[in-house]
């Protein structure tokens, strides 16, 4: 199981303790929490643990390998220009509720969980009479526990970073211009964190060094 699939697990419990139909996350910390991935619109779980993360258009091809088809990712525009290409999964429409609408199937006097009620997502979907709940404060309960899986990614990110950011300094700053830098500590965090999969200390799908870093920006 993948760190994504990992924490969609975690709110399973809501489904039935507030008689949701469907969980949607909005708010950009939550969603970094949940994907690791810092362009996401919207986040979909249903009671199969079936996950549907939504980005913009531009994002899509760059995400998808990041997400590595642990979930399934939409990309979103109001408009189809250019026309889409061969493997893009793309919604045009106005807004994203209407994803929600016509591809999720949502009907009036069904419960969803949101973690913005104020979004415009929220309001759409209470506009023709689907019931909105708040699930932003039992989002943030669970994201303040750390387990033992959780801890050791946190553990390994603070170790790249560490390492990284070490050989950095020891190359020297001087004459060196910021974001020539900033390459230079995100090429070795990259390089470190590719390391540790090889040597089977982290799952294949989470290789990524953009999740492990989020840990220790978000966690």
């Amino acid at each position: 199981m993948g760190l994504i699939k990992y924490r969609v697990k975690k709110v399973l419990g809501l489904f039935d303790e507030l008689s949701l139909d469907l969980i949607i996350i909005v708010n950009e910390p939550n969603l970094q929490y949940f994907t690791g991935i810092d362009s996401g619109l919207m986040f979909i779980i249903n009671r199969s643990m079936d996950a549907t993360l939504i980005v913009p258009r531009l994002d899509f091809q760059r995400v998808q390998e990041l997400v590595n088809g642990e979930i399934t990712l939409i990309g979103y525009s109001t408009i189809e220009i250019p026309q889409r290409i061969q493997g893009e999964r793309l919604f045009v429409s106005k807004g994203l509720g209407d994803y929600l609408l016509k591809e999720v199937g949502l009907k009036p006097n069904n419960i969803v969980g949101i973690d913005n009620p104020d979004s415009p997502v929220a309001k759409e979907l209470n506009s023709i009479g689907v019931k909105i709940v708040s699930i932003n404060d039992y989002i943030l309960r669970i994201r303040e526990v750390k387990d033992d899986y959780e801890i050791k990614f946190i553990e390994e990110a603070t170790r790249i970073t560490e390492e990284a950011l070490d050989n950095v300094l020891k190359n020297g700053l001087e004459g060196r211009r910021e974001r020539d830098v900033a390459a230079m500590l995100y090429q070795g965090m990259i390089s470190r964190a590719l390391k540790t999969w090889r040597l089977g200390l982290l799952l294949p799908q989470d290789q990524m060094v953009r999740i492990h870093i989020m840990y220790l920006l978000i966690g």
